[in-house]
Formats: structure tokens, sequence, C-alpha cells
């Protein structure tokens, strides 16, 4: 059995939590510290469980003209477990089944600044609303690979993946994925 803990720090100018943002919904800069645990447990001769949690903690200073101001304190976490199984059919192959959430924030908010009008000096009157940024669904992934040597500088391997969103939309939301990767070593 292993388990792991890190800490990270990421400073992000211009973006947040990885999603570039410009125009009148922009941040200066956002700063996160994440704590991740991640564990690895062997089973049997071929199969191991693994597992691994994250949550991050996030400053945001806000952008000037920005319709998002007044930022709290951001909490985002993420996770994902599965079972992979190594020499099944052939020596040094691998196979595996996961299932994961990415990252998403699970608490935090901000003011919404929506232009009402203008005042006599022509000046933008604003009304201002907090909001959660914390989404109402959540994503889950479910993962499937095997991967194979074909010789000594050549692999295989090929991946099944399901993506499944709380978003009704129709450009948005579930999604069946496969692909096939093809790896030389030098």
């Amino acid at each position: 059995m292993s388990v792991s803990l890190r800490v990270n720090n990421l400073f992000e100018d211009g973006n947040l939590l990885g999603g570039a943002s410009s125009g009148a919904f922009s941040v200066a800069n956002a700063n996160t510290t994440a704590i991740g645990l991640t564990g690895q447990y062997r089973m049997f001769d071929k199969f191991s469980l693994f597992g691994s949690f994250t949550e991050g903690f996030t400053g945001v200073k806000q952008q000037q003209g920005s319709f998002l101001q007044g930022f709290s304190a951001l909490r985002s976490y993420s996770w994902g477990t599965g079972i992979i199984g190594k020499s099944l059919f052939r020596y040094n192959d691998r196979a595996g089944l996961a299932v994961s959430s990415p990252l998403r924030i699970s608490n935090g908010s901000a003011d919404l600044l929506v232009p009402q009008s203008l005042d006599s000096q022509r000046n933008v009157i604003n009304s201002r609303t907090r909001v959660s940024l914390a989404p109402e669904g959540r994503e889950i992934d479910l993962e499937a690979f095997y991967r194979m040597d074909l010789n000594h500088r050549t692999q295989i391997g090929t991946t099944l993946t399901y993506r499944d969103t709380p978003e009704t939309t129709s450009y948005v939301g579930k999604g069946l994925s496969v692909f096939t990767t093809v790896g030389l070593r030098f």
C-alpha cells in the first residue's frame, strides 16, 4: 500500500481555476493552494485499487470594470478511483476502469453587477446581486482502457471514456469518446 500527500500552490494571472477570463467577467488574478491525498493498494498479484482526492482554496483579486466583484474565498475539489490490472493477457499489458469527478467549485460567491441605467452625468448605475459560483450538478467521468507492448519500442492502447454532465443543453452534456494511442520509445 502506498499513500502520498501533496501541497501545491498555483498563481494565475488573468485566469481563474484554469479557465481564461476576459472582458466583462474577467479577474485580475487568482491564487490557489491545493492539498491532495493519493493512495494505491495492491489487492492481488495483478490488480491494484487507486484513489485520489484534492481540495483547493482560492483567493481572487477582482478586475477593475468586471461585472464580477467582491469574491469570497473559493473552495474546490476533485476525486477519482479505479482498478488497474497488469499482465492480464500479455506480459506487461495494462487494463483499467476508473470513475472520477473533475475539479469543481464547492463553495464561493461573488457580486454580479448588472447595468441598469444612466444617471444625469451619464454614469452607469448598476444593481448588485450576490451569486453562488458553485454549480448545482456534478460531472462524472467513466474510463476504461487497455494498453500493450507490440515490441520493445512500440506500445499501443485504446481508451473509452463516457462523460455525464448535469447540463441539459444539446451541445454540452453526455458524451462518449474512443481514442487510440501509439507510443514509440527512442
